[in-house]
């Protein structure tokens, strides 16, 4: 067009290109492959697992075998060799190869020593000065037991006290005709040992069988325990941490007739030994040397009447002092009461322990309080603890409990007062003071029926031998007559035989009298009689008549010897008698060494009395009383043994 600009002419559209298809599958592929694996993995996985098998078994076959040297006998070769070798080869061959250089450390440690000047490291002052010696706490000592005990059985009367007033029961003897003197022979028997000539000084007798059981108590190896164990402790005091001796338990069991020993029985408690002497009108005289005294241990001599106490009172390695015959009698005061007054004043660690006559309490040297031993008889008070100087000490036991005819052992524990837990209380050591062992030990005795307050017991000694209670049989050797021999055959004559004097004694429990006859006894004699005899009354210390008596011993006299005249024809040969007593024990007596207590045993035949036994005259009678004679009694019986008896009848 004319006059119009004309319009550029346009692009062309660019061509679109065609659009892609989209997939028409939707995922078919892979939901193939899933659906192959679901359908074929078992296959697979089997496959795997044989091919696995197939290498295996091909790598199994393809390994080397053994050689032929590496059979099992090669191998045990092999080590006999080796240990052969190890064993034969000594260490001198091989030390070369094992330590090529030589040790020189010993060498080498001299030569790098360089002395030290200790002068020069000296301090004028600690750095952690000591202050006080570190403690330890405080153990229980070990308890020793007794050893080494004997036991000797005896009996006889014994003098209580009377429990009534007035003339203490005693009868007027000087208007009794059965009652004389004592002959002088025979009142040496009874000096000493329990009131002399007289009555008892007022009392009445009782007849009693006992055992003495005697031991030794380890004292310094005791105090050697005790140092080891409360050396260093806690709260250590010399006063209470050393040996407290409180008394002796002793235990007994019958001996059967075959043999065995029957169950171990308490004899009676621990105070009885403090009890019984209260009863008794006095004691005999201590005869153990002071060195081997802790009177808590020594049960007081007992009045036994007639006896020389001193053969049951020892120990055969204990001293013994001289004293009289039986040792002084002492009286007790009548301040003491009986036994019921005094029960109280027994208890083994309590506020009277130990007390007696003496205020104070008792012990060793009279000392006073708990720290003191403790004692039989009491003492005046005092402040330390004095133990003897001895190796042991001695304890002693009077057994009143037992049974004429059976046979008995013994064993026994001591006493001590426990250091741990003292009597008094101001004494006791803390709780903090003591071991564990110590606190556990406290809380669980409590619930032992044999716990006994503030005491400890050490164990029971071994058993004593056996000991046989005597039914109080005796026999002592007088006099033998040896047979007549014919002068110029020097053969003794057909029919002769040995004759004898003996004194039989039968001890009578119901009069608690000793009753002896004179007998004249041949090979084969019982040494029984009967007929009017004299025995000597302990409760009045007179002889009575004792009108028809039986006299059993049931002894039988199995031989006799001596009697021969020596150079002088007024001196013969001592005499011996071989007896068979009723209890089959054989025993021999011989004439000197019983002489003495012969002597003191028989009536004197000048005194005996006559058919009206009037008696000797005593102080206060007419001197125109007078005396008969008779004849000494000597019908002895032969051939069987008498009837059964119960000691003399």
């Amino acid at each position: 067009m004319v006059g119009k600009k004309a319009k550029k002419s346009a692009k062309p559209a660019k061509e679109k290109k065609p659009a892609k298809k989209k997939s028409k599958g939707n995922g078919a592929g892979a939901e193939k492959l899933k659906q192959f694996f679901l359908l074929h993995s078992e296959k697979l996985v089997v496959g795997v697992l044989a091919a696995a098998a197939a290498w295996i078994i091909f790598q199994g076959f393809s390994l080397d075998g053994l050689p032929n040297n590496r059979a099992p006998a090669d191998l045990q070769q092999a080590i006999t060799s080796a240990d052969s070798y190890i064993k034969q080869t000594p260490f001198t061959e091989v030390r070369s190869v094992r330590y090529p250089e030589e040790d020189r450390f010993d060498q080498q440690a001299t030569e790098d020593t360089n002395g030290i000047e200790l002068a020069a490291y000296s301090l004028d002052n600690v750095f952690s000065p000591i202050y006080q010696k570190p403690q330890r706490l405080r153990k229980d000592p070990e308890l020793l037991a007794p050893y080494q005990l004997e036991t000797k059985a005896g009996y006889g009367p014994i003098a209580l006290k009377s429990q009534e007033s007035g003339n203490d029961g005693f009868v007027n003897e000087s208007r009794d005709p059965n009652l004389r003197q004592i002959p002088e022979q025979m009142a040496q028997r009874f000096r000493g040992g329990g009131g002399g000539e007289g009555s008892m000084g007022g009392g009445k007798i009782e007849s009693r069988y006992f055992v003495a059981v005697t031991g030794l108590v380890p004292l310094q190896k005791q105090m050697a325990l005790y140092e080891e164990a409360f050396d260093g402790a806690a709260e250590y005091s010399l006063e209470r941490d050393m040996p407290n001796y409180g008394g002796v338990r002793l235990q007994r069991a019958e001996v059967n007739s075959d043999g065995s020993v029957g169950q171990w029985v308490a004899v009676d408690d621990e105070t009885f030994g403090r009890r019984e002497p209260t009863t008794w009108s006095g004691e005999n005289q201590e005869v153990v040397a002071e060195d081997y005294v802790i009177e808590s241990l020594l049960m007081p001599i007992p009045p036994i009447i007639g006896r020389d106490m001193r053969e049951w009172s020892g120990h055969s390695d204990v001293e013994m002092v001289e004293v009289g015959r039986g040792g002084e009698y002492v009286g007790r005061s009548d301040e003491m009461g009986g036994a019921e007054e005094q029960e109280q004043s027994f208890n083994l660690f309590g506020e009277d322990f130990g007390r007696g006559e003496g205020e104070g309490r008792g012990g060793i040297e009279g000392s006073g309080d708990l720290g003191a031993t403790a004692s039989y008889r009491g003492g005046e008070g005092g402040s330390m603890n004095r133990l003897p100087d001895s190796e042991f000490v001695m304890f002693r036991y009077f057994d009143f409990g037992v049974e004429p005819g059976k046979k008995y052992v013994y064993r026994a524990q001591v006493i001590l007062e426990d250091p741990n837990d003292p009597a008094t209380d101001n004494k006791k050591p803390s709780t903090a003071s003591c071991d564990s062992s110590v606190i556990r030990r406290l809380q669980e005795q409590k619930s032992d029926p044999d716990y006994r307050q503030h005491a400890r017991f050490s164990d029971w000694s071994e058993a004593s031998s056996a000991v046989r209670i005597s039914s109080g049989n005796s026999v002592l050797a007088g006099k033998v007559q040896a047979p007549s021999e014919d002068r110029r055959l020097k053969i003794i004559k057909p029919g002769e035989e040995p004759s004898a004097i003996a004194l039989a004694i039968a001890y009578d429990r119901n009069r608690a009298m000793d009753v002896p006859a004179e007998l004249t006894v041949k090979r084969g004699s019982v040494l029984n009689t009967q007929g009017d005899l004299e025995a000597v009354d302990p409760n009045l210390m007179r002889l009575r008549k004792l009108e028809g008596y039986s006299l059993v011993t049931n002894a039988l006299v199995l031989d006799i010897d001596g009697g021969k005249p020596l150079n002088s024809e007024e001196l013969t040969s001592p005499g011996q008698i071989l007896v068979m007593m009723e209890n089959g024990d054989l025993v021999f007596h011989d004439e000197l060494a019983e002489v003495s207590e012969f002597n003191m045993n028989r009536v004197p035949e000048e005194e005996l009395l006559g058919e009206g036994f009037e008696s000797r005259r005593m102080e206060g009678e007419p001197e125109n009383e007078t005396r008969g004679r008779r004849t000494n009694p000597r019908n002895t019986r032969r051939g069987g043994l008498a009837p059964e008896r119960g000691g003399g009848r």
